[in-house]
């Protein structure tokens, strides 16, 4: 079923870009202001996924490798990406980045980097 709002959110995504461009070009004395008021008119929780760049596919050696390797988290834990269902993959995919960006902020905190460098010293005096 995901794939199939996945798919359905992507056109409606579409559409909404397309009548965007058609709009933008009746003002092309003031483009910069038209989209710049598009911008701020996106809920801020949205930004990280709008101003995210595409990446480029991997090319099939690329993909065969990462098809083979094993996820250490989750639901399929354990299991080779192949073997995962597309639907599971996408819903990962899918996810925000916030607790990443907030662990990489946490694990910067001085406490914790004291922590981790004197946890660091007592592995090395063994």
């Amino acid at each position: 079923m995901a794939i199939v709002d996945n798919k359905i959110a992507r056109q409606s995504g579409e559409s909404a870009a397309e009548l965007l461009h058609d709009e933008a070009a009746k003002h092309t004395a003031s483009m910069e202001h038209f989209w710049r008021a598009v911008v701020d008119a996106i809920p801020s929780e949205y930004i990280p996924i709008v101003v995210q760049p595409k990446s480029k596919p991997m090319t099939t050696v690329e993909a065969a490798t990462f098809a083979e390797e094993i996820l250490r988290f989750g639901k399929y834990t354990g299991c080779r990406v192949r073997d995962v269902p597309l639907d599971y993959l996408v819903w990962l995919e899918e996810q925000p980045d916030d607790f990443r960006k907030s662990l990489n902020r946490y694990l910067r905190h001085p406490s914790v980097m004291a922590e981790q460098a004197a946890a660091e010293a007592a592995e090395e005096e063994k």
